[in-house]
């Protein structure tokens, strides 16, 4: 049965996140037995929209585009892959659904890759996804491996994937279905030994893929897009017998990079693909949240414990020599304090990490770069947690968001300002808007600090109009003339856009050199000074400072809610921060939240030294002797191209 409204019948089409209402309506069907006047009603909440994945050549450069089409206007997909919310199903209340979908609600996001590796969600989830405007690419539940394609396991596909289909198809919220996680990937690169017997793995691939769930998906939902794999090359895939040389061309389709070696804070280290569909960081939990499964005994980054909780071969050596590129490993003498501390920069280092690879992506929506580019899509690896452990998520086991969850509300912001400088040390700043709207009388202020003050040294304002769905350069400028004489090290570079000169619409910041090499940094007393309670689960936080300070991380303690924002470059004496309960959680008084709060920031982590500051002064391992200590030696700069 096909049901359509009737031409003058107005619909309010559903939209993702950021672009319109999420307009939703209850169907209601009766049946009615005229012999036994027996009256059966179902009632099914849906939405009217439409969707294409548009794979078209694009202007000044070979390959397709590969973008998604809602209600015939392009969308940027922002967003996160999602995975079990927890090993035991029956512990995913309600309510946790709830706090996770709505976390990514309020950090713009517009779009969940539900990976092949876990489970199709229950009910609840996509209803969450309708309401709250969270496209969802679903794939189908085939993750990295080979699976067989005998006649009674090809039956059990079918009736899965026949089951599935039809009780997900009416929810607005999905929007593609894909037939596998990285398995066109592991047969053409060989990740399972298969290239003796190619021929054989790609035919039962196909077998499966496209000869038994292709079919079934395309029979019984004809409204969606079904790509075969991800990453794909899309049709390009297809003209090659579906199953592309490169199956992570940046020229088509899709792409997941993994590179744990290179500069994760240099933009220049990542790709420019059509849609970046996977990509991240690991960074461990919060001292908080790690101490609930462990005891002192385990409080060492080197700990039996910190090995068995680290589920990614040398995932906690990577984080220490993806830190050490960027500043000196934590030194306080005591041991716990320590451990906590180097948790605290390994969240630094991923958030700053996905900052930089999800600006660059956003930057290249209009934009190629030696004829790659026009990305459409940047959806990071992971949102949620299964367990207390280091992962790739933003939000910990728990519902505590890592500081990369604070990152992504201003990354996934409806307007970006970007600032990042070149390989010729020429800083360019872009703005990036996924507003459906110009937006007039903006204001673009691009100030040089050094370290040792609040007051900037040279500072450029250029006026400006923001075209909608555009990314556009505002300023191109040489490093060197900015600083006008002042070394890369004693400075760094905040960028800010606010609307008529007052309300602050974006802000940014770029770094100049490594924390190590930094002149003037002064260890910073931030201290909360204020707490009001605006109304029930709302509360007003101030903060001052003596010194700038990097990376300021406040904490509630025990009490369950979020920031307005947080891990920030501190560069007034005072700023204000809201903090917002969530509706689950037990309500606290103004007094209550502030004895909870714990703030700590950059120069919090070392020994005070004799002058105050890291430059020369702060004692610490190298992290090759951390290495050879325990028994380990320093990788090679080796390229992980997929996990």
């Amino acid at each position: 049965m096909h049901l359509a409204p009737r031409p003058s019948t107005l619909i309010d089409r559903w939209w993702p996140n950021g672009y319109g209402s999420q307009t939703l309506y209850d169907l209601e069907v009766q049946f009615y037995d005229l012999r036994s006047q027996i009256t059966s009603t179902a009632t099914k909440r849906i939405g009217f929209r439409t969707v294409e994945l548009v794979q078209e050549p694009v202007q000044g450069s070979v390959g397709l585009s590969y973008y998604f089409r809602v209600n015939d206007l392009p969308i940027f997909m922002k967003g996160s892959n999602w995975i079990p919310a927890d090993a035991f199903q029956e512990r995913v209340t309600p309510q946790r659904l709830t706090v996770l979908l709505q976390s990514a609600q309020l950090a713009h996001m517009n779009m969940f890759r539900v990976w092949g590796g876990g489970i199709y969600e229950q009910e609840r989830f996509y209803e969450l996804a309708d309401e709250l405007g969270i496209a969802i690419w679903q794939d189908m539940m085939f993750g990295c491996a080979l699976y067989p394609v005998d006649q009674g396991f090809l039956g059990s596909v079918q009736s899965e994937i026949s089951y599935q289909i039809d009780r997900l198809k009416s929810h607005p919220s999905v929007l593609t279905w894909s037939g596998n996680n990285e398995n066109e990937a592991a047969l053409a690169e060989d990740w399972y030994q298969t290239k003796a017997s190619f021929e054989q793995y790609a035919d039962d691939y196909r077998t499966l893929y496209i000869g038994t769930v292709m079919p079934i998906v395309q029979k019984q939902d004809a409204t969606r897009p079904f790509v075969s794999s991800s990453p794909t090359n899309g049709v390009e895939s297809q003209t090659e017998n579906w199953i592309a040389k490169d199956p992570q061309s940046p020229l088509y389709g899709d792409v997941h990079h993994y590179d744990y070696f290179a500069d994760g804070w240099d933009w220049q280290t990542y790709p420019t693909p059509r849609f970046a569909s996977e990509y991240g960081f690991q960074s461990w939990p919060s001292f908080e949240t790690i101490q609930q499964v462990s005891s002192p005994s385990d409080w060492s980054i080197f700990s039996a414990f910190s090995s068995q909780r680290q589920h990614h071969d040398d995932g906690n050596i990577q984080q220490l020599m993806m830190v050490a590129r960027h500043m000196n490993l934590p030194t306080n003498q005591n041991d716990t304090v320590n451990y906590a501390n180097i948790l605290y920069v390994s969240q630094i280092n991923q958030a700053v990490a996905i900052k930089t690879e999800t600006e660059h992506y956003r930057r290249l929506r209009d934009n190629l770069l030696n004829g790659q580019g026009h990305c459409m899509g940047a959806l990071y690896w992971q949102l949620n947690d299964i367990w207390q452990a280091p992962t790739w998520a933003s939000i910990e086991y728990g519902e505590k968001w890592k500081m990369l969850h604070y990152y992504a509300i201003k990354f996934y912001a409806p307007l970006l300002v970007s600032p990042f400088e070149d390989s010729a040390g020429v800083l360019r700043v872009m703005t990036v808007s996924d507003s459906t709207v110009d937006m007039t009388s903006l204001l673009l202020n691009v100030s040089v600090y050094k370290w040792n003050s609040m007051t900037p040294t040279n500072v450029i304002s250029v006026p400006f109009d923001q075209p909608a769905l555009n990314s556009t350069t505002l300023l191109t400028r040489p490093t060197a003339q900015l600083l006008n004489g002042l070394q890369r090290e004693e400075a760094f570079i905040v960028a800010t856009v606010t609307n008529d000169g007052e309300y602050l619409v974006s802000d940014n910041w770029v770094l100049l050199s490594s924390f190590q090499e930094a002149i003037g940094i002064e260890k910073a007393t931030v201290e909360v000074t204020s707490v009001i309670a605006l109304h029930d689960r709302l509360f007003l936080i101030d903060l001052s400072t003596d010194h700038i300070a990097p990376f300021v991380w406040v904490e509630a303690i025990g009490v369950r809610g979020y920031f307005s924002y947080n891990g920030f470059m501190m560069v007034t004496p005072t700023t204000s921060m809201f903090f917002t309960q969530w509706d689950d959680a037990v309500e606290v008084t103004a007094d209550e939240l502030r004895a909870s709060l714990r703030v700590t920031s950059l120069m919090d982590i070392y020994e005070e030294p004799s002058d105050r500051t890291m430059h020369h002064h702060h004692p610490h391992k190298s992290l090759e002797s951390i290495l050879l200590q325990k028994g380990r030696k320093p990788m090679k700069d080796t390229t992980l191209n997929s996990l």
